[in-house]
């Protein structure tokens, strides 16, 4: 199923075989994540990270999604936790989440849709902005 599976999904067993070599040795994230080996240490560090949703400000309301992203970004530059905006759940379109919509205005009623080390993290980070 997997050989099936992989033509019309590249990088599926890659995947599946990263999945299987962590679960070997999962009692290697209860220690340092610097001192397991390149891709192993990469892995572990993204797994702190989650996808989280945050209300729009009232003062960020008419910006470009473009414009809070490159904000959002250049803030987190400073930040031990920085904050990534991927997309924004848009009430315009029944509640869809737009993934990188550059050009789209944000609307009375959107959320921000921020990958982020923690929710307190991503709430933080947006508020920030609106300083």
């Amino acid at each position: 199923q997997v050989l099936a599976a992989s033509t019309y999904c590249h990088g599926l067993p890659a995947v599946i075989s990263c999945l299987f070599t962590l679960s070997q040795h999962a009692e290697w994230s209860e220690g340092s994540v610097h001192e397991q080996p390149g891709w192993l240490a990469e892995h572990l560090s993204g797994m702190d990270v989650g996808i989280f949703e945050v209300t729009v400000p009232d003062v960020l309301k008419g910006n470009s999604f473009n414009s809070i992203c490159g904000q959002l970004y250049r803030n987190g530059q400073a930040s031990p936790k920085p904050c990534i905006l991927i997309g924004i759940q848009s009430t315009a379109a029944n509640g869809t989440v737009l993934l990188n919509p550059q050009d789209y205005r944000l609307q009375e009623g959107d959320s921000l849709v921020v990958l982020g080390t923690s929710p307190k993290a991503v709430v933080t980070a947006v508020q920030e902005m609106e300083a």
